[in-house]
């Protein structure tokens, strides 16, 4: 009965022991390394020239973009970038027709850690889409990002040598 107890008692042990072993290897591995994810949501107000109407068309909406920061063991801070999928409404200025700026971009970039703020300026492609015509435009804008030490993001469009229009 006593070596049955005593085997009982060794074995519970041992599985304490394992279960506190496989743990703190888990946590060795992530030790350093930290998630931190931004939703941003960023206003976009421009005219832009249509060669394809003749006209200027007025946009105005959001841009939802989402940041994944990660900050790695060995000091580097790599971050993904995407925006989701949008329409943004736009009426002409000559005719009053409608038409919607269509985007969708990801980005990724990584630096040091000791670099903060972080800030990165990227060329965003949008679409502008005309009604009743296969003839998109292509049309690119500069998001200026900056990352912060706690891993946040914040983001706006910046003007980039001039507005769109001719």
């Amino acid at each position: 009965m006593k070596n049955r107890r005593s085997i009982v008692l060794t074995t519970i042990i041992a599985a304490l022991l394992c279960a506190f072993a496989v743990e703190s290897l888990s946590r060795a591995r992530t030790a350093g390394a930290k998630n931190v994810t931004t939703n941003l949501v960023v206003p976009f107000d421009e005219s832009i020239f249509n060669p394809a109407a003749g006209e200027v068309v007025h946009f105005a909406g959001d841009v939802h973009f989402i940041a994944h920061t990660k900050f790695l063991a060995d000091g580097s801070v790599l971050v993904s970038l995407r925006d989701d999928p949008f329409f943004i409404p736009g009426t002409g200025d000559i005719t009053g027709k409608r038409y919607n700026l269509l985007g969708h971009d990801r980005f990724q970039f990584g630096f040091k850690a000791t670099d903060f703020p972080f800030t990165v300026s990227i060329s965003c492609n949008e679409h502008i889409q005309n009604p009743g015509s296969c003839n998109d435009v292509q049309v690119q804008f500069m998001v200026e990002f900056t990352v912060q030490k706690d891993g946040s993001v914040s983001a706006k469009y910046v003007e980039d040598g001039g507005d769109n229009t001719p």
